[in-house]
Order: C-alpha cells, then sequence, then structure tokens
C-alpha cells in the first residue's frame, strides 16, 4: 500500500495510506450520483424548463467537485462517506490554486476518457496521481485506521495517581494526542523499522516542543507517559 506523511501543526508526522484508483472511483460514484438526483429533482422543479435547466444545473455539476474541496477541507460528499480527502504531495493543506489546478483537468482526466485515464493514472504513478493531481502536486489519502481511537474511550487512566513530569503537555490537542496513540499502536502491532524511526522522530519533537533536556526514557516509553498525562490534565 503506497503511503504519505502529513504533518501536524506541531510538527508530529503520521503517515496515511494513499487512496487506491478503486477507492476514488468509488467516491467518484457516489458523487455522480448525488449529482444526477440534484439534476432531477431541479428538472422536475422547474417543469423540464430547458434554460432553467442550465442556469441552476449545468453551473452546479461544473463547479461541484471544485467547490466543495475548497469549502469543505479537500472533500466532496463522495470522498467524506468513503473517509477520503485531498492533499498535497508534502502533506499540507492544498490551497484553492492547488485546488483550482487538479480540477481544471478532471476534464481531460475523468469527462472525456469516462474515468479511464485517471485510473490509468492513479494505478500506475508513484503517488496514485492522476494528471490533475500530478501538476497540482497533490494526491488522496485515506483518512480511515484501524487503530483509530477516541480519547475519551481512555479517560479511566484519569484516576490513576500518577506525577505530572510535563504539565506543558495541555498545549497539544486531542488530534495531536490520537495521533501519538496511532503510532504507538502501530509500534505494537507491526514493529518494523519505519514504525520504529516514526516513534523516534516524534518523541524528539514533542521533546524539543516542551524543551525537555534529560531524555533517558525511552521514545516508547516516554510518549505513553505524554499520552497519559494529557488525559489526566484535560479530563479532570
Amino acid at each position: 500500500m503506497k503511503k504519505i506523511e502529513i504533518v501536524t501543526s506541531h510538527n508530529i508526522a503520521i503517515v496515511y495510506d494513499l487512496a487506491t484508483a478503486l477507492q476514488r472511483v468509488l467516491a467518484s460514484g457516489i458523487d455522480l450520483i448525488i449529482m444526477a438526483v440534484y439534476a432531477i429533482l431541479i428538472s422536475i422543479g422547474t417543469g423540464m424548463n430547458s434554460f432553467m435547466f442550465y442556469v441552476l444545473v449545468f453551473p452546479v455539476l461544473m463547479m461541484y467537485h471544485f467547490l466543495f474541496e475548497v469549502y469543505n477541507h479537500g472533500q466532496s460528499p463522495g470522498k467524506m462517506l468513503t473517509k477520503l480527502k485531498v492533499v498535497t504531495i508534502k502533506g499540507r493543506t492544498p490551497s484553492v490554486l492547488d485546488l483550482f489546478q487538479r480540477w481544471i483537468f478532471r476534464t481531460v482526466d475523468v469527462t472525456l476518457s469516462f474515468g479511464s485515464l485517471a485510473i490509468l493514472f492513479i494505478s500506475s504513478s508513484a503517488k496514485n496521481q492522476r494528471i490533475g493531481d500530478i501538476l497540482a502536486e497533490t494526491s488522496v489519502i485515506n483518512l480511515k485506521s484501524n487503530t483509530f481511537v477516541s480519547l475519551d474511550m481512555l479517560e479511566a487512566i484519569s484516576d490513576q495517581d500518577i506525577d505530572i513530569k510535563y504539565p506543558a503537555v495541555i498545549r497539544y490537542t486531542d488530534s495531536d494526542m490520537l495521533l501519538v496513540k496511532d503510532i504507538l499502536d502501530r509500534v505494537r502491532q507491526h514493529p518494523n523499522r519505519e514504525n520504529r524511526q516514526m516513534l523516534m522522530r516524534m518523541a524528539d519533537r514533542i521533546r524539543d516542543e516542551l524543551n525537555v533536556r534529560t531524555r533517558n526514557a525511552p521514545p516508547k516509553e516516554f510518549l505513553n507517559q505524554i499520552l497519559t498525562e494529557y488525559i489526566v490534565l484535560t479530563r479532570k
């Protein structure tokens, strides 16, 4: 499975799977159904008036993907339902210009070739990119994770009487701590070299941000402590 590294605002790295051609086709199929239903309802509501159809339907269908991805953080309804999202290959949120570049080539990638060109490029490119993605330097990630948990599920930890060593941990957010939990679970389930390196980089970054001078604790022990203290301090 091809992957991409996303870096959070606190410089914590997390790896996501890139969406496959099949997953992106499924998302596009859902979007097509939504657009078709919209077109049918407008046609019925306007008494099949061709002028009103072009005014109320054609612009919406044309701009559907671009507008949703701009105002919905890289997700059309189809992508939301399939847990996919557009990001840049550098892992940041794409700008309006990035999304416009990938959208403008959708006509070539998807419409004129009935999706065959997009599928060909997504299946064969290194980062699962269609032509529009290559030019805009974007791709689509899969947000699903078998190790995703909610911090609320861990509130029982707050009953523990522990010594708080890193009170500044409250600067982080639940999303940041979910990333910590995710990488800890990845290392536990798949203790390969790549995951251990990610664990070490994450620990080093958090230590630097919290100005932790001593680094005696192993990365895994340190991150477990950080996660526990965050839950204790934020769930009181």
